[in-house]
């Protein structure tokens, strides 16, 4: 069973996205006890996505988080610099898989960059 939820409706509640084991938990406000490591981001009101800041061989990176998606989303100059940095990865270039699920023609998937390491 699918379905699309607009970040609006999850704003008045706490969410859990539990991937492991495919669940979707929403709760009132203050009533689950939280675990784990807290991580502090940025939520776009407009989109419902997600800014991380992460660190990746010690250079620092934002990545959009989306769960509604099949992917996390790095910046095209990012990519461009991993491409630069480790030219060895096995890459693809547009969508491939889950990640093909944009309905738009607007480029973004066909010159998008995914990365097998």
């Amino acid at each position: 069973m699918e379905a699309l939820l607009p970040a609006a409706v999850l704003r008045r509640y706490q969410v859990v996205i539990d991937y492991g084991q495919r669940r979707l938990t929403l709760a009132q406000p203050g009533t689950l006890q939280l675990r784990g490591t807290p991580v502090p981001v940025a939520v776009n009101t407009k989109t419902g996505l997600a800014a991380v800041h992460i660190n990746v061989n010690g250079h620092p990176y934002t990545a959009t988080l989306d769960a509604g998606s099949a992917c996390t989303w790095l910046s095209q100059s990012v990519a461009n610099e991993w491409i630069q940095e480790h030219q060895a990865w096995r890459r693809g270039v547009g969508a491939v898989g889950e990640n093909n699920m944009r309905m738009e023609d607007d480029g973004i998937e066909a010159n998008g960059w995914a990365a097998t390491c």
